[in-house]
């Protein structure tokens, strides 16, 4: 992977930083390489139109920089341009040779992740949208009965 520059994430920062104490419930997370609000707790609503102008401001301020802003479900994340999930695993997987791969994900960030994988790797959807995943399950119940199922496996269980 290429070194990446977060000179950007400072100003950034500060400014989403204002957007949570603007929007009760919203937060931040912050990353090495990138920086997201969160407004899933938020007002439906009001988070809704704040999040088109945070992401106007956004646009603007990042126009000229190595940052990319990305719209997920209920989260903006900025990140430096060209640094994704997908290109993430590439880099964590040349490092050892693993016997099994499971990529889930249920937003559209993990696209990238999901298209850079082998045939290989099990990729699951959690939600039933179009995706680059092989195989979707309805939510987070489904998440969870096929990990015990693959843990039974595992262990000579099933």
């Amino acid at each position: 992977m290429r070194a990446a520059s977060s000179e950007w994430k400072k100003d950034v920062l500060s400014l989403l930083k204002h957007y949570v104490d603007k929007v009760p419930g919203s937060f931040l997370e912050e990353k090495e390489y990138s920086v997201s609000w969160h407004f899933r707790k938020a007002d439906p609503e009001q988070a809704a139109d704040v999040a088109r102008e945070l992401t106007d401001l956004l646009l603007q301020y990042t126009a000229n920089t190595d940052a990319q802003i990305i719209q997920g479900r209920k989260v903006i994340e900025v990140r430096n341009a060209g640094i994704d999930k997908g290109k993430a695993a590439l880099y964590f997987l040349s490092k050892k040779n693993y016997d099994f791969v499971l990529a889930i994900g249920d937003d559209r960030t993990d696209e990238d992740f999901f298209r850079s994988l082998s045939a290989q790797a099990w990729t699951v959807k959690v939600g039933m949208t179009h995706s680059n995943a092989r195989s979707n399950v309805m939510s987070y119940k489904d998440v969870r009965n096929l990990l015990n199922m693959l843990k039974d496996r595992a262990r000579g269980e099933v």
